[in-house]
């Protein structure tokens, strides 16, 4: 697989669920540059996830339903709504310079039965923050209060005001985002070529900590993974488990693997 992008952020687990590692990775998106000099096409920066392979290589299946998909830096592959698939949760905004790209409202890719088909979550993130006023550069996902679901924690470099005007852009593909792919103008053209900044000012950035409500009977199971030094013919397990994988046998397969940190929590259907 040879494509090229800016590639911010990359996150792995298996969307299809056939046992091979799949990627997503962040990029401009597919609005992000169309207010500049830049030929580019729907899907030439488009976020997207790549399947892996029996044999180690990985296919790109585009992005289906979506059409197009914003600008992302921080994503994680979580199952956000515990039905025993993997999601994709994707953040990020960009200062391009005379504008500032708030295409992503906060992008979650709802898995659509194990298929890596996704749809747009509009509605899990409704009642929290409009994240297109945060030019959010960092996420991390995690159950921060025990209950089984993933909560959502990320950081902006810079925020700014009601005040501040958003404008979509022009460009549209009949995707969801569409509609919510905005920027912030901070300079304007002046009629002999230059550009005069707006004064719009930023405040500094934040931290927002989004708490997962549930919504299903799902159970869950808590696994802590522990390595131990000395017991792998010519080298040693990690302490934390990373790199080792938890699989569930019921009603089908459930796996995980420790990329990041030798603790899981999987969804266990009833």
């Amino acid at each position: 697989m040879n494509r090229p992008g800016l590639w911010m952020g990359l996150a792995f687990g298996d969307l299809n669920c056939d046992g091979h590692m799949d990627l997503f990775g962040s990029n401009a998106g597919d609005w992000s540059l169309t207010n500049l000099p830049v030929p580019n096409e729907v899907g030439d920066f488009s976020s997207r996830w790549f399947l892996g392979r029996p044999d180690g290589t990985f296919s790109d299946p585009g992005v289906g339903a979506l059409k197009g998909t914003p600008f992302g830096w921080g994503v994680s592959m979580a199952d956000y709504d515990n039905d025993g698939d993997t999601d994709i949760i994707s953040y990020g905004g960009l200062d391009i310079g005379p504008y500032v790209d708030v295409s992503n409202p906060g992008a979650i890719y709802q898995n659509q039965g194990c298929t890596a088909r996704f749809k747009y979550d509009a509605a899990a993130l409704a009642g929290s923050t409009d994240h297109r006023r945060r030019v959010v550069q960092g996420l991390a996902t995690g159950d921060l209060n025990g209950d089984g679901f993933v909560d959502i924690v990320t950081v902006s470099n810079a925020d700014y005001p009601p005040s501040a005007p958003l404008a979509r852009y022009t460009a549209e593909y009949g995707s969801p985002f569409d509609k919510l792919a905005t920027f912030i103008p901070t300079f304007r053209p002046t009629a002999q070529g230059e550009f005069v900044w707006d004064k719009i000012q930023p405040t500094d950035g934040t931290l927002s900590v989004e708490i997962n409500s549930g919504g299903n009977g799902n159970g869950w199971a808590a696994v802590k993974l522990r390595g131990s030094t000395g017991t792998i013919e010519g080298g040693r397990a990690p302490r934390d488990g990373i790199g080792g994988v938890v699989v569930f046998h019921r009603r089908g397969r459930q796996d995980r693997d420790a990329s990041g940190a030798g603790r899981w929590k999987l969804c266990l259907p009833r």
